[in-house]
């Protein structure tokens, strides 16, 4: 196998590092030190210019290429973005409807409970009668479409997990490795 290039990053499957690597924590080394590594990472991912760098931190990440990909965005390296947990908002909801529908057929019993919404039937001026405004349930197709707008309030706030399928191992990168030729 041949050397491991200074500044090459792989995935490790032990909870050590090798020799002449480290792992992607985002550690910070001072430059005087680590002088070839820093000639090739700079403070892309943080650090103090000429003094020290800090490493990737790769920690409950997921690598993201560099450059545009589609309609995303163009990502730079070092950028960092994305978060574990996102409550929705009506403003990141899409756009949608919820319709209330019944049936056109006067309505015969007063539960909801297993019956379909109907034409209310009538009563007299002045009567104290119930209104009846529900089908028993059964085969009933709604045909009417009573109002478009929203009915009621739903939902807790509660921020989801927004986290993909994921397996758990190490990055490391090279510390002392062959100089990376460029092209």
């Amino acid at each position: 196998m041949s050397d491991p290039f200074l500044g090459e990053i792989k995935m490790w499957a032990f909870p050590w590092a090798p020799s002449g690597w480290a792992f992607c924590d985002g550690a910070n080394l001072p430059v005087n030190q680590n002088q070839a590594l820093y000639s090739l990472l700079g403070v892309t991912f943080g650090g103090t210019a000429g003094q020290n760098f800090n490493l990737p931190d790769l920690r409950g990440r997921t690598p993201l290429g560099t450059g545009a990909g589609g309609s995303v965005g163009t990502y730079n390296m070092g950028n960092t973005g994305g978060l574990e947990a996102v409550a929705l908002t009506v403003a990141t909801v899409p756009p949608h409807t919820h319709e209330v529908v019944g049936y056109s057929t006067a309505a015969t019993t007063q539960s909801p409970t297993g019956n379909m919404l109907a034409n209310v039937n009538s009563a007299t001026s002045g009567s104290t009668t119930n209104f009846s405004t529900f089908l028993p349930g059964g085969n009933w197709t709604a045909n009417a479409v009573l109002n478009a707008g929203t009915i009621d309030s739903a939902g807790g706030g509660t921020p989801h997990n927004n986290m993909q399928p994921f397996g758990v191992t190490n990055f490391t990168i090279c510390q002392s490795g062959s100089y990376p030729p460029r092209n």
